[in-house]
């Protein structure tokens, strides 16, 4: 169904999700660059890796490298941040820690309950499914006119997923 767009249009788009979730979604996109591999693929016209470089207008820098055909490689997802002072690393494995570079030492911070859900771990099936039943919380607690926590909806992701389309397209 998604053409020459298996990765792109499958999980380029949660990692464009994440990113601009990350870095604030009010920051608009100023650069990118986009490359697709056919590596691997069950039928040649489909990709199956992307490397995807975003420059916002803040200056902060986005690098993703994400894969369907990564040899041996799991179900996965990393994040690191680096700052000008520490960096910050969570993965899918662990999704309840968050390690913390500063200098040469490091913490890890390890999240005690969870807030949202059913309060499982985040792991495939259950995390995914947990986001999207956050998101439905969410419009609920819209039109009931209740508070609202800051988590992203289907508006604010609406202008990156178009930007997300127009790099396709080029």
């Amino acid at each position: 169904m998604s053409g020459g767009h298996d990765v792109v249009l499958d999980l380029v788009t949660h990692w464009f999700d994440l990113m601009t979730f990350l870095i604030n979604s009010k920051i608009r996109i100023e650069k990118s660059h986009f490359i697709k591999s056919y590596l691997n693929a069950e039928t040649p016209h489909r990709d199956t890796h992307c490397q995807v470089l975003l420059e916002f207008e803040s200056g902060v820098t986005a690098l993703g490298s994400v894969s369907k055909t990564a040899h041996g490689a799991s179900n996965q997802l990393e994040l690191n941040i680096v700052g000008e002072k520490q960096s910050a690393e969570w993965k899918f494995e662990n999704p309840d820690q968050i390690i913390i570079g500063r200098g040469n030492s490091k913490c890890t911070l390890i999240r005690q309950n969870s807030i949202i859900g059913s309060g499982q771990s985040a792991y495939h099936a259950t995390g995914w499914l947990e986001g999207y039943i956050e998101i439905i919380h969410q419009v609920i607690k819209q039109i009931d006119k209740s508070t609202l926590e800051n988590i992203p909806d289907l508006n604010q992701s609406r202008d990156n997923m178009n930007y997300l389309l127009q790099l396709v397209k080029n």
